[in-house]
């Protein structure tokens, strides 16, 4: 059985890298609107941005929930 600490450490590191694929598809977005002129290239690698956020935020969110009931249960058995 994974011990508390464990599962903590494993719902951070998916916060985390979460967090960075999100902040990085949406630096890459501002990039590709800045320095590049307007094409179907340009379109597709700001698809391509976009769902890398995406799929980011939904790990980060995941990770931050995890973290959440987590803490909310050790909250609840220590009393």
């Amino acid at each position: 059985m994974e011990s508390a600490r464990d599962a903590q450490n494993r719902y951070f590191k998916t916060f985390i890298i979460g967090a960075i694929l999100c902040a990085g598809g949406l630096c890459a977005l501002m990039l590709l609107e800045i320095h590049l002129p307007e094409s179907e290239k340009r379109e597709w690698f700001s698809l391509a941005a976009l769902t890398v956020s995406a799929i980011g935020g939904i790990f980060a969110f995941k990770g931050y929930i995890s973290l959440a009931i987590i803490r909310f249960k050790h909250f609840i058995d220590s009393k």
